[in-house]
């Protein structure tokens, strides 16, 4: 509702003004699917505190590549470049025994991490580039929580099972575990950062921009 009032005890007609108010109105609620109100502060708060690119998705896309490409470039620099090779792979060595009888082998040497590791590096990058996690499709933590007991326990079972002496892995099943693994892990990754992201950026938001008053002079 808009309202146009002039301001009276000023007889002189050029000394008149004329001010604008806003009042306070009420928007429809079932459009924007709640039955609660929504204030004219709220709509003019609305358009600034939704993030307009969310930079997590692109940057962890460019670190999972990066790491890809180490893993892979350590055997093919070892004939070259080896100071360079020998740096990849002690990179690489806190975080992987990188046994090459359990390793892919390239121009003769093997990768820089072992089967499991590279599918699960593989699988960092896959998630990290699929569709966010959109409402009704695992949203809610349970949903969560399954995905990732679905996506863990094969790979817990490949190595309790190989231990036990039950079960005997091999290359398929050790990079197909972490594949899965990887993939888990990216995509709840990519969208718990960038839900965090969006938080931080409303919080900020909020707190710079100015609250909106019923009327505008």
């Amino acid at each position: 509702m808009m309202r146009v009032s002039r301001h009276p005890g000023n007889a002189d007609p050029i000394a008149k003004k004329r001010t604008l108010h806003l009042l306070p109105f009420e928007y429809n609620g079932p459009a924007r699917g709640s039955r609660e109100p929504l204030s004219f502060n709220h709509i003019a708060m609305c358009p600034l505190t939704r993030c307009p690119s969310n930079p997590a998705r692109p940057l962890l896309v460019l670190l999972w590549v990066a790491l890809c490409c180490m893993i892979v470039a350590a055997p093919l620099l070892v004939v070259h470049f080896p100071a360079l090779a020998a740096m990849l792979y002690l990179f690489f060595a806190p975080i992987c025994h990188q046994n090459p009888d359990r390793s892919f082998i390239i121009a003769g040497h093997a990768l820089a991490v072992c089967h499991r590791c590279t599918g699960v590096y593989l699988g960092l990058l896959i998630g990290s580039l699929t569709p966010p996690l959109r409402l009704g499709s695992l949203s809610t933590p349970p949903q969560r929580r399954a995905l990732v007991v679905c996506c863990t326990l094969p790979l817990l079972l490949d190595v309790a099972l190989s231990s036990l002496g039950i079960w005997t892995n091999n290359m398929s099943s050790r990079f197909s575990t972490g594949l899965l693994f990887g993939a888990m892990l990216s995509t709840l990754l990519v969208s718990g950062i960038e839900e965090l992201i969006d938080r931080h950026s409303w919080k900020m938001i909020r707190f710079q921009t100015a609250h909106v008053k019923g009327g505008i002079s």
